[in-house]
């Protein structure tokens, strides 16, 4: 259950990034 929060939050993060082209 921990591990699809975490995925959860990793998901914005990645998408966060993906908008500022930091990737």
């Amino acid at each position: 259950m921990l591990k699809k929060e975490q995925e959860n939050i990793k998901i914005p993060c990645i998408k966060r990034q993906e908008k500022h082209g930091s990737l």
